[in-house]
């Protein structure tokens, strides 16, 4: 990949004018904090205004181009969770990062708010003491699973799946009780 301004522009103009992502290079912020540096190297050494106005421009573009990503993987991660397809493809291994982290935390926040509700009460669950047990397993829960289901990053972030629909398998507790709150799977004794 060549980090051009050309390059960055038209990386800009689809996602301004694309509901969805445009797939760049995993290496494509590497490239450009690259194309600065070498900018910065190229005006040290012979300061013009043409050189200036391009890293100027370039930084801006490219802060224009973060924002808008930013926001497309945000609704991507809600978008995903939701349908249970979890992917990052085409994502640039930042945006990657930042795509599992919001899952992460997506369903971090969905197991607390729904934690105090699984019981007959409406009332929040009182908070859990920490724990201070080292290398203790996690809970696993045996689970029919209800339909079919892609590859998805649970809750602990571990890869679970692909399943088949009335496959009977072992799963964490956090990962079991999200597909069984989804109806997507059944608990079993």
């Amino acid at each position: 990949m060549e980090a051009t301004y050309d390059y960055l522009r038209r990386i800009q103009l689809e996602e301004k004018h694309k509901a969805s992502l445009s797939k760049v290079e995993p290496v494509f912020y590497q490239a450009f904090k690259q194309r600065l540096a070498d900018l910065d190297r190229l005006l040290s050494s012979d300061p013009s205004f043409d050189g200036a106005k391009e890293r100027e421009n370039t930084l801006k573009i490219l802060q224009d181009v973060i924002d808008r990503r930013q926001k497309k993987i945000l609704l991507k991660a809600q978008h995903d969770l939701i349908a249970g397809e979890v992917d990052s493809e085409g994502l640039a291994e930042e945006d990657k990062e930042l795509y599992r982290a919001i899952i992460k935390l997506l369903n971090e926040h969905e197991s607390t708010v729904l934690d105090g509700f699984s019981n007959s009460s409406v009332a929040p669950a009182a908070p859990k003491a920490p724990q201070h047990q080292e290398a203790e397993k996690p809970e696993q829960f045996r689970v029919r699973i209800l339909q079919d289901l892609p590859e998805f990053v649970g809750p602990g972030m571990q890869v679970c799946g692909p399943f088949k629909a009335d496959q009977v398998v072992q799963l964490e507790k956090e990962e079991a009780l999200l597909l069984v709150r989804r109806n997507a799977a059944q608990q079993l004794a």
